[in-house]
């Protein structure tokens, strides 16, 4: 159970997007706050003056794990590669990334700087409503990502061996941004939904609920001297979510992971 809904909040959380700055108007992610069974996770982010990621900083356990930095972005707008610096006694890995002729991802490879070996390479093929992941070392490790009209993930299935293989079902979304889009153009390994998920289901057994509480935003429209009318607010940014999973064999409710967002105006 453990194993499984490490899985299932990995691919939840993991995710980020390839919008650029211009796209994503003032608002950037500042904090995400991760909270699970087994850990937390706190991921740090600053900005350029344009809006662009400048460094990332990702502490576990309240202890420094890594800074991302070093951002190279093309003429494009396009993130074409960054660095990231573990606090371990291990060499900085430079994250490269290239691009087809309509600007998709078309590849991700992972280098050590101190000797340029690759450590992972991942390549991207886009077929309609699908994309497939494949880590060619490693064919177990091809994911489908298959995509709804409003460019949300549906499904997400991973191929291979019975010991690897493993589908995860997303049966609804908000109308909310995710806010894995705000990230001045920083770009990592997986594909990411435009809008939050509300539920998933993970090999049709567990059924993970989310339960997200957003910023409020009022829509009120008083007219001076007309009549009063009672507040109403629509859902701005989600500040927290919430996801628990039902266990068959205790049959109760068990908590799965919890995650707060905060966001900055530059």
């Amino acid at each position: 159970m453990n194993k499984i809904i490490s899985i299932i909040t990995g691919c939840l959380f993991l995710l980020t997007s390839t919008i650029t700055a211009q796209t994503a108007g003032n608002v950037r992610l500042a904090k995400k706050i991760y909270k699970g069974n087994d850990f937390t996770e706190v991921m740090e982010y600053s900005y350029n003056a344009d809006g662009t990621i400048k460094k990332i900083v990702q502490l576990q356990d309240n202890k420094l794990h890594a800074t991302t930095a070093d951002f190279v972005f093309n003429n494009r707008g396009l993130l074409t590669s960054y660095i990231k610096t573990y606090n371990l006694n291990i060499s900085p890995e430079k994250t490269t990334i290239l691009y087809d002729d309509e600007n998709r991802v078309s590849s991700f490879e992972v280098t050590k700087t101190q000797n340029q070996k690759t450590v992972k390479l991942r390549a991207y093929n886009y077929n309609g409503d699908t994309v497939k992941v494949t880590e060619p070392k490693y064919q177990s490790q091809t994911v489908l990502y298959i995509f709804n009209k409003d460019s949300n993930i549906i499904k997400i299935r991973g191929l291979g061996e019975p010991a690897t293989a493993f589908t995860n079902l997303y049966d609804s979304y908000d109308a909310a941004k995710n806010p894995l889009r705000l990230l001045g153009g920083f770009v990592d390994e997986k594909p990411v939904s435009k809008n939050n998920s509300l539920a998933d289901n993970y090999v049709n057994i567990y059924l993970v609920n989310k339960k997200i509480e957003y910023q409020k935003i009022s829509v009120t429209q008083y007219k001076p001297g007309g009549v009063k009318i009672p507040a109403q607010y629509k859902n701005g940014l989600p500040l927290k979510e919430t996801a628990t999973s039902f266990d068959k064999d205790y049959k109760k409710i068990m908590p799965v992971s919890a995650t707060v967002y905060q966001y900055i105006n530059l």
